[in-house]
């Protein structure tokens, strides 16, 4: 089962959108069919190679206090006790947001890969190719095998408490808004912002989303970009 995936900025439009380098920005991002996880931002020169070698050089940092999620009306809720991780990362030291919306269904709870046999570790079981719920157990992690054995409450039980009260599962009526710090060291000129989130490893999903992004720093740069465009500074 390969999840759809729906990714949004918020703040970005189809215009190249300007972040203060040494200053923060927001971004807003909503997944149509939640696997639970983690995410991290992360910036690449838009003149190099997008590698994820260029991505992993320059990851964002988060302003822990302003994790919320929001509605389709734009209403923020802060996510009260949000969960960020910067030990055990890639890359190193590199920090990483939980996703804050609470899983519940995910799919069927165990299908085998195609080499799978009845005495592969962990092999799934005849019974959980159905959307059943069971005890959080191992996943055979095999090539092909698809594998939900925790957190997959078909009786709709979240996976923990949900920052409001419908924000659980997929709903589809919420997006997750986040305050990211742009490095201080950063140089001026046009980056890549990149987006990954790596799901729980029972699931083995990796996805990607990118967006143009320019970076200036200081009154200097702002007054070359206007020159060029023909506008004047804001008062």
């Amino acid at each position: 089962m390969q999840p759809l995936l729906c990714v949004f900025f918020r703040s970005l439009t189809k215009r190249l959108h300007s972040w203060k380098i040494g200053g923060t920005a927001e971004v807003t991002w909503q997944v149509l069919n939640n696997h639970g996880g983690g995410y991290s931002y992360r910036l690449c020169p838009a003149d190099e190679p997008l590698s994820e070698k260029c991505f992993m050089q320059h990851p964002l940092d988060f302003v822990e206090t302003e994790q919320a999620v929001v509605d389709r009306n734009g209403k923020l809720t802060k996510v009260p006790d949000p969960v960020f991780v910067s030990e055990g990362t890639t890359p190193p030291g590199s920090q990483w947001a939980m996703i804050p919306i609470p899983t519940n269904a995910l799919g069927p709870r165990c299908l085998p890969g195609p080499n799978d046999t009845a005495t592969t570790p962990h092999a799934c079981q005849p019974w959980e190719s159905k959307l059943v719920a069971g005890p959080c157990q191992p996943c055979p992690g095999t090539p092909g095998s698809d594998c939900s054995r925790c957190d997959n409450n078909w009786d709709g039980t979240p996976s923990f408490p949900p920052p409001c009260p419908s924000c659980k599962g997929s709903d589809h009526k919420h997006a997750i808004r986040d305050i990211v710090k742009i490095p201080a060291t950063l140089k001026p000129g046009r980056y890549v912002l990149g987006w990954r989130w790596l799901t729980p490893p029972n699931i083995f999903l990796i996805l990607s989303s990118f967006r143009s992004i320019d970076l200036f720093g200081g009154a200097g740069t702002i007054a070359r970009r206007l020159r060029k465009s023909g506008r004047t500074a804001p008062m």
